[in-house]
């Protein structure tokens, strides 16, 4: 019998051994591949995965998106100025002409696709400015992954009976992981899906749109060095010209308004509407997938466990109150009864 209880025992020794081995093994693991994140080795294996080329491509998207946007800018001011110029002149009044009147309509769309592109322009700047940072910040929320998951561990094993912080340390990991994602996947691939899109829808409305617009300027407004006389100064000369451009600005309105509203439409929905709506389906793809991955809720379990927290403290602090020697029931006399 004893020589069993001793095997048993042995046994039971192994085992226990066994497994805090494993557990030091665990550890260290997950400690390596915070340091490997810490780093940025890690951002080397990620980037030879298919993430460095799709970082590259979008880069290499955005800067074309951003010249284009910025030569169709500088087609558009120099429309704009030139319009302005025309609407704001008084040679007409000797000829009886409004100028302004003809050509209001047309600086006001002109006005309007100037505005969007700008504001195209700086979505798109601002676009590379988040790459950048996602690319900067992502091994800090990869590492902070890994030591969530190493604080975890530990309170399992050590503190089994601490489940309330090990739910706070699990629902913490959760956002990291959530974070990490954000940073390194989701938005690369929104704007790779966005330049997917615009390659597909906008593209093939957008150019002839943009090389409409460029003739126009060159007919309204040439270079000087053309052999056709500017009209600005034709406009000075005699009434048929200042006749002339009205009749040329009548024509092309309806042209116009429909080249600006493309560009409009074009260049909001390839900067702005694109990546943000894959961004959102990524994110929800990748909160539902981390989420069911966590076995978690769609509730935080944060908050539940702080409002836990803050009730059990409460309901500690009013018993110490009641079994404190200056309460009111303790220092109340005792009647003492009548013989």
């Amino acid at each position: 019998m004893e020589s069993i209880k001793k095997r048993d025992g042995l046994s039971a020794g192994l085992r226990s051994g066994s497994r805090t081995l494993r557990r030091i093994a665990v550890i260290l693991l997950l400690g390596c591949m915070a340091l490997l994140s810490r780093t940025h080795r890690a951002d080397a294996v990620l980037n030879r995965a298919g993430l460095g080329r799709l970082a590259e491509s979008n880069t290499a998207y955005l800067d074309q998106s951003l010249k284009k946007s910025l030569g169709t800018f500088g087609v558009l001011s120099a429309v704009k100025v030139g319009l302005a110029v025309v609407k704001g002149t008084e040679i007409g009044v000797g000829f009886g002409i409004q100028i302004g009147d003809v050509v209001q309509s047309a600086y006001d769309f002109v006005d309007l696709a100037w505005r969007a592109v700008l504001a195209s322009a700086a979505i798109l700047l601002g676009t590379q400015f988040l790459l950048k940072t996602a690319a900067l910040a992502g091994h800090v929320f990869l590492t902070a992954v890994w030591i969530l998951i190493i604080l975890g561990k530990i309170t399992g094993w050590l503190l089994p009976a601490y489940k309330t912080l090990k739910r706070i340390l699990k629902d913490a990991c959760l956002v990291a992981v959530i974070l990490a994602a954000a940073l390194y996947v989701v938005i690369p691939l929104s704007v790779a899906g966005g330049r997917l899109l615009s390659v597909q829808i906008t593209k093939p409305v957008l150019d002839p749109a943009e090389e409409n617009l460029v003739r126009l300027r060159a007919d309204l407004f040439p270079d000087k060095t053309q052999e056709k006389e500017p009209l600005l100064t034709k406009l000075k000369q005699t009434r048929e010209q200042i006749a002339r451009i009205t009749e040329y600005l009548t024509q092309k309105s309806v042209d116009l308004s429909l080249w600006i509203l493309r560009i409009v439409a074009g260049y909001l929905f390839d900067s702005l509407v694109f990546p943000l709506l894959f961004f959102l389906f990524l994110m929800w793809l990748t909160r539902t997938g981390v989420s069911y991955l966590f076995q978690l809720s769609g509730e935080s379990a944060l908050r539940k466990d702080l409002e836990e927290i803050a009730f059990r403290l409460t309901g500690y602090l009013k018993h110490r109150e009641r079994l404190s020697p200056s309460s009111p029931e303790k220092c109340r006399p005792v009647p003492h009864e009548e013989e």
